[in-house]
């Protein structure tokens, strides 16, 4: 799993570590999960509250694990305390893209399956082709996806399967360019840990085509993003402008491709993760991410 946050530093993380904070996180999700299957049993008279459900949560990044048992009634107690102490913080934020309780938090659940691959490489299009972010840094990197490809199905890959394609999705961003792969961009992702800073969000957002921006406020966003990136001191005036800009665009929040109930779980995964990098590179915040 592939999980992240939009780090604003709100009431409810300050009290915790980025761990803390995600472990708290699943918690919740883990109880919605059970909660419909609780709903499932109770229709035939019967009852999960007594289940012992297995917790499995990061220790540090890698395959490293912790895991805790617990019974399904101490899972909804849990989630229902954090729902008062939480949900009415939770539901004003303006970051809260998920609708309830910790909802900057999400994850990419795994194995992300051939619809989600093949519609980020459908909306991998940098408007800058090679000069894209995605692009150079691919390639200044020299992010080859061979680590992706290991975590497929087939003759040299290991289980857990990440991906649920044998073969990555091949394309090309300039008629003259070379081709990158859907394993090099999800490489490139999963070497993003532990956090997403302001200059890949940006970059990230502008080549999936995330948001629908004028090209005057794409213009002035770009300069002042490079400025942060290379350590340029920014006027006070302009540095106000930007942040009245950043205010304006998170209200509107103008999405290409917004999250669906209908859309393919990946699919869904993937929207919400890139419509989390473009609202906390409006913050000004990192994207803290842990697979």
């Amino acid at each position: 799993m592939f999980e992240y946050f939009i780090d604003i530093q709100c009431p409810i993380q300050r009290k915790k570590s980025p761990q803390e904070f995600m472990r708290t996180a699943k918690i919740r999700r883990y109880a919605e999960v059970f909660e419909s299957k609780r709903a499932e049993l109770a229709a035939v008279g019967e009852s999960i509250d007594e289940q012992v459900i297995v917790l499995a949560f990061p220790v540090k990044t890698g395959w490293f694990r912790s895991s805790n048992e617990v019974k399904a009634k101490d899972l909804f107690k849990i989630r229902n305390e954090l729902e008062k102490s939480a949900g009415p913080i939770c539901e004003k934020c303006p970051i809260n893209i998920a609708g309830c309780t910790l909802g900057c938090c999400a994850a990419i659940t795994y194995p992300i399956s051939d619809a989600g691959e093949q519609w980020l490489m459908d909306h991998f299009n940098p408007p800058d082709g090679e000069k894209g972010y995605l692009p150079y840094h691919i390639r200044d990197s020299k992010v080859t996806g061979a680590y992706v490809d290991t975590r497929r199905p087939g003759p040299r890959g290991e289980e857990p399967y990440l991906y649920a394609s044998p073969k990555a999705i091949y394309k090309r961003v300039s008629a003259d360019g070379p081709e990158y792969s859907s394993s090099q961009i999800l490489e490139f992702l999963s070497g993003c840990q532990p956090k997403i800073l302001t200059a890949t969000l940006y970059g990230l957002c502008i080549d999936f085509n995330v948001v629908n921006l004028e090209p005057s406020d794409k213009a002035m966003l770009f300069l002042h993003t490079a400025a942060e990136h290379t350590g340029i001191e920014v006027s006070a005036e302009d540095t106000q402008k930007i942040t009245e800009l950043r205010m304006r665009l998170a209200k509107k929040l103008d999405l290409v491709n917004p999250p669906q109930a209908d859309d393919e779980d990946s699919v869904n995964d993937l929207k919400g993760f890139l419509a989390s990098c473009w609202l906390a590179y409006l913050c000004g915040m990192p994207l803290r991410v842990d697979i």
